[in-house]
């Protein structure tokens, strides 16, 4: 990436059922700057179902995004709790191991991984189609993740594609910030 004086490669190897991703980059500038590194895999339907897809992470601690995410939002802006269980705008505790199973809902909490453990991890699992889906990577490189449950109204879809109405991500980044937001919040988060 000549303009950005960035050098990146990024290898894929398939090991029977598993994917192997490798990725470098290397910075050429001359001065300092700062990078928003992000790794994010999206699933939708049909792996995706409400009620059925399950989900597992080593994550502690985690937080509900500051303010409201989308219009259907179900979880208390800002509140910080332990995995798995986020405290709901109707005062219930949410499991985030199982889909919601609401017709349209919208949340974004982030996720700090066990640091005690070398390899953090994310894992979906549909057990009514018996697949599984997941993330391994090693804790020291990004000790926090992001977790997006969000199932908009086709006609209320900003964000979204509009052909589905179900999607979930999971990223290495905490928050859906610009590079300033993420700098003028002080140092980088490990």
């Amino acid at each position: 990436m000549p303009l950005a004086q960035i050098r990146f490669e990024r290898t894929i190897e398939l090991r029977g059922t598993a994917v192997r991703i490798h990725e470098s980059a290397e910075s050429f500038a001359a001065f300092d700057r700062p990078i928003g590194w992000t790794q994010h895999a999206t699933l939708g339907p049909p792996f995706l179902e409400r009620g059925v897809t399950q989900f597992r992470a080593s994550a502690t601690k985690s937080k509900v995004f500051e303010s409201e995410f989308g219009t259907d939002a179900y979880l208390n802006a800002a509140a910080e709790f332990e995995w798995p269980l986020a405290p709901g705008k109707d005062g219930t505790l949410k499991d985030l191991r199982v889909m919601n199973s609401a017709t349209v809902s919208s949340a974004y909490t982030a996720h700090l991984m066990d640091r005690s453990r070398e390899h953090a991890f994310f894992t979906a699992w549909n057990p009514a189609k018996k697949i599984s889906f997941g993330y391994i990577w090693k804790t020291n490189r990004f000790s926090l993740a992001r977790h997006l449950g969000r199932e908009p109204q086709p006609d209320r879809n900003p964000v979204e594609r509009p052909d589905s109405h179900q999607r979930h991500g999971v990223g290495a980044s905490p928050y859906p910030e610009s590079r300033r937001e993420s700098v003028d919040r002080g140092r980088p988060v490990r």
